[in-house]
């Protein structure tokens, strides 16, 4: 017994194990299934879990040869296989009896009951409901934030202060969005509200008072050798474009620095021109210029002692300017970062509804707080033997919550099973700490003397053995790349991608084979004299994703078989538009699931709203755009009608002229016989969604058109609602890194490896500094831009460039690992420099073998194995549904193809 730790790389039947270990567990003591707690991260995980245990114990309880009986047998010596049989047999009919103590469920789901079980302790309310919905819990709390401005004075004067700095800084004076992010950030951080917390008014009020003047010490000494320039170059009626480069040398850099909104990037920009005329006044000048005895005088002996005077200020004070402009845009949301989390609390109080993360902050808090036993003794902890899944994704204070548990059991001599790979940690952003996975768990638990093993599961049952292999080849290699840009020898890359740590052998039988293909594209460049359009490299990368569908299909693989991952939004928008446009393929994604994004939907609500404001045109023009658009049956009602607002428009005549009559009417009554009018099929998944949502509004108390309207604009959840599809079709899917994590699909398309591996500007990052007045306040909020580099900060953005490094290469490994047989990428040639496709370049630069043999110069193409037909059958795990092809919202499907489209569900790729 003891502490086990199973190390699992993608594919190498991390849930198998887990299932054995339960099955030998239970079938050694068929009682004991109430006993053992199994620990997931997403419902499906859950579900699938759950199904699998059930199904080997279903074939060894009628006696037939499961992939588990030999390890049993091993296990169990005491047991005969006729015994192992009848033991199976006996804990099935147990679990099905008494399926509520089968105690499998997400970590999430567990928190909840220990929460219910402890309300009384957490002075929680009896009844209380969880939110799922971030956005809509911050917008509230922000909206009621926002209503006490004129009535509570520290909140008035706070946001009085940060209007003025907008306003100062040349910002939008709009501060709501601004507040949400922090709020957001409070509500998802423990890190956040720990330093809200911390705050002291008046030491930040100093801070800032400190920060103001530095900033505006700097800024009016640069500005003031400016307009000393712009002052000699009046007196002698002369401009910039007398002097070195004009505008782009250093008499320009000056000339910038004059304007009282210069800041930073024009201080800073000491170009080389500039720089040569530091060590050479003469370089003021042109070559011809530096003859004219007259211009060489004011050169010398009035400008560049104005220039040597404004470069040499801001190199000694550039880091302080940096980190006190920086810190300046989230100063003031940091001082109302309290009264947003009181403002948090008082709104989930009154309204009985809790986030996740409120669960998890709430018993994390309670367990360092009391004694821990005590708390799983009053919840009616009665679990021997804990296996946990996914355990790289498991966050700091979850494991804080965990650990008694896990503490418990080894001390009374039971059995505690950790299962994850340290490189698929790609939850960061949701407190997710691949450390513990690492050696962090170790480091705790052996201090307690508890016996510890740590297993390896190192055979790849899922890839082909070309695919497992370049993966072997590809992500050590990349690790060191990452080390040497952080300068380095042993970081958190070589500690996750070890080659130890990544190596994989391929299964035994049937892994032959295994295709990948990397293809570069660049950008054309604009020619004046040309007046052909230059073609980008997403352009051709999404016609080469186009020519390897087709040869896909050739090789008799199926559009089902095919799967497109992307790593954001923005390209998932772009393969779609493309791919709609083509018309070539039916495909799905998750935002063709979306009822906000449907036509047919937003038929019907441009009708609601044209009878709510029958004077506006664009609605009569949209109606029968929409209609026109999305009509596929020969007798439409208005298939011939002209979209305009004539006495032959559709939505005029059907309508306008009948709208009294409608307005009388209920809200469902109206939507029905806009239907049916519009011959709009109410079997449609999405119709049928629609409707459902406007008969549960019908019951509230505004049930008017007018209210409707307004609750779909601005309830957040409208835009996050969508359909479940449970029919047959054949069909490309998509779907992004992180939904893909845990799936495995035939043939994998990356089209746009494009994305880069530095912090997200827009992020909110807590720093601290021991340098000037910063050393004495706690930590404040910036934004993670790049510049950070360069201040005070520099310490902090580091580590969270490393992470960020870490967590895209994660990413890149997520994606490369999901292909069975075949894997195609697609990347820009000439990437930026902290461009994951640049990571990609790298590798392949330095592999000599790979680049010799792989690589066609010509076509920019490097290959590895062989582009053979589909040899197999489709994968067991893809069991995609579709519905009707003519409903989704992204996507006109063509005519059925000719293939055979067998049955198959959307869980595959729509990942919890």
């Amino acid at each position: 017994m003891g502490l086990v730790i199973y190390k699992s790389s993608a594919g190498s039947g991390k849930t198998f194990t887990l299932v054995q270990q339960f099955l030998i567990k239970v079938i050694g003591q068929p009682w004991l299934f109430r006993r053992i707690l199994a620990i997931t991260f997403t419902n499906k995980a859950t579900e699938e879990l759950k199904t699998r245990i059930i199904k080997e114990l279903d074939i060894l309880a009628h006696g037939e040869k499961s992939m588990h009986l030999e390890a049993l047998l091993e296990k169990l010596p005491k047991l005969s296989e006729k015994e192992i049989y009848e033991n199976a047999q006996v804990v099935l009919v147990k679990i099905l009896h008494d399926y509520s103590s089968f105690a499998i469920s997400t970590i999430d789901s567990y928190f909840q009951v220990l929460a219910r079980t402890l309300a009384r302790e957490l002075l929680l309310p009896l009844k209380y409901n969880i939110e799922l919905d971030t956005e809509f819990i911050c917008k509230n709390a922000t909206n009621n934030l926002l209503d006490e401005a004129g009535r509570d004075e520290q909140i008035t004067n706070w946001l009085e202060k940060l209007l003025l700095h907008r306003i100062d800084e040349g910002k939008n004076w709009n501060v709501k969005t601004e507040l949400e992010k922090m709020t957001k950030e409070l509500l998802q951080s423990a890190t956040a509200r720990d330093n809200a917390a911390s705050i002291d008014m008046t030491q930040l009020l100093d801070l800032i008072e400190w920060m103001i003047v530095r900033k505006k010490e700097v800024e009016k000494f640069m500005n003031s050798k400016g307009n000393e320039v712009i002052q000699v170059l009046e007196k002698h009626q002369l401009d910039a474009s007398r002097f070195y480069y004009k505008t782009k040398g250093p008499v320009g850099y000056l000339l910038k620095i004059a304007h009282r909104k210069s800041g930073y990037k024009e201080f800073s920009n000491i170009n080389t021109y500039t720089q040569s005329a530091l060590k050479d006044p003469l370089m003021l000048l042109s070559k011809v210029d530096q003859k004219n005895e007259s211009l060489v005088r004011i050169a010398t002996e009035e400008i560049y002692p104005l220039l040597d005077q404004a470069v040499s200020y801001i190199y000694e004070h550039q880091r302080a300017y940096l980190s006190v402009t920086e810190a300046l845009k989230l100063i003031y949301q940091s001082g109302i970062s309290g009264a947003l989390d009181e403002k948090l609390k008082e709104y989930r109080e009154k309204n009985q509804i809790f986030h996740l993360s409120d669960t998890t902050r709430m018993l994390s808090k309670m367990v360092a707080d009391q004694d821990a036993p005590f708390i799983y003794e009053k919840s009616g902890n009665t679990y021997l033997h804990l296996l946990i899944d996914e355990f790289q994704d498991t966050g700091t204070e979850q494991w804080k919550i965990l650990k008694p548990l896990v503490l418990n059991s080894l001390s009374t001599g039971n059995e505690v099973i950790l299962v994850g790979d340290a490189k698929q940690s790609i939850y960061r952003w949701r407190g997710g700490n691949m450390q513990l996975i690492l050696d962090g768990v170790e480091k705790e638990l052996k201090k307690s003397g508890f016996p510890l093993k740590n297993f390896i599961l190192g055979t790849n049952y899922r890839s082909k053995k070309n695919i497992v292999e370049f993966n072997n080849t590809l992500f050590p290699a990349a690790a060191k790349i990452l080390s040497a840009q952080f300068k380095q020898e042993e970081t958190i890359f070589q500690l996750a991608y070890h080659e130890e740590q990544v190596f994989q052998k391929s299964r035994d039988k049937g892994s032959e084979g295994g295709y990948i293909q990397i293809d570069f594209f660049e950008s054309e460049k604009a020619k004046k004299e040309d007046l052909h359009i230059p073609i980008h490299w997403k352009t051709k990368a999404l016609i080469k994703m186009d020519e390897i569908v087709e040869d896909l299909l050739s090789k008799a693989y199926q559009l089902k078989d095919i799967t497109i991952i992307f790593r954001n939004n923005k390209h998932e928008k772009e393969i779609a538009d493309y791919l709609f446009n083509q018309g070539k393929y039916p495909f799905i994604s998750t935002n063709s699931l979306l009822l906000s994004t449907h036509p047919k939907v937003n038929l019907l609500l441009n009708c609601l709203k044209l009878l709510l404001k029958p004077d506006s045109p664009l609605l009569y023009e949209e109606i029968d755009l929409h209609a026109l658009s999305n009509s596929s049956s020969p007798d439409f009602p208005f298939q011939s009608i002209r979209m305009n607002k004539s006495k032959n428009s559709w939505a005029k005549e059907n309508l306008i002229n009948q709208r009294e009559k409608f307005i009388a009417l209920p809200l469902d009554i109206i939507v029905h016989h806009i239907q049916e009018m519009l011959h709009v099929s109410v079997t449609d998944p999405f119709i049928q969604k629609f409707n459902d949502l406007v008969k549960d509004f019908s019951s509230s108390i505004n049930n008017t058109i007018a209210g409707f309207i307004q609750w779909w604009d601005e309830h957040e959840p409208t835009r996050k609602w969508s359909v479940n599809l449970d029919e047959g079709g054949d069909a490309i899917r998509m779907i992004s890194i992180h939904r893909s994590k845990g799936l495995e699909f035939p043939v994998v398309i990356i089209p746009f490896l494009d994305w880069e591996y530095t912090p997200n500007n827009k992020s909110i990052l807590w720093v601290k500094s021991n340098e000037e007045k910063f050393a004495e306040h706690s930590s404040i909020p910036v934004q993670a831009v790049k510049s950070l580099n360069e201040s005070y900060f520099s310490e902090d953005y580091y580590q969270e460039s490393l992470n960020t490094a870490l967590d895209n290469i994660n990413l890149l490994y997520v994606a490369f690992t999901r292909p069975e047989e075949k894997l195609f990428i697609i990347s820009p040639k000439n990437p930026a420099h902290n461009d994951i496709g640049s990571l990609l370049m790298g590798v392949l630069s330095t592999q000599e073998e790979w680049h010799q043999q792989n690589a066609d110069l010509e076509t920019k193409t490097f290959t590895f194995g062989i582009n053979e037909s589909k040899t197999t059958k489709a994968s067991a795990s893809s069991k995609a549904s579709l519905y009707s092809p003519s409903s989704f919202s992204m996507v006109d499907f063509p005519k059925k193809r000719t293939s055979s489209t067998p049955s198959s569900t959307l869980e595959n790729f729509i990942h919890e």
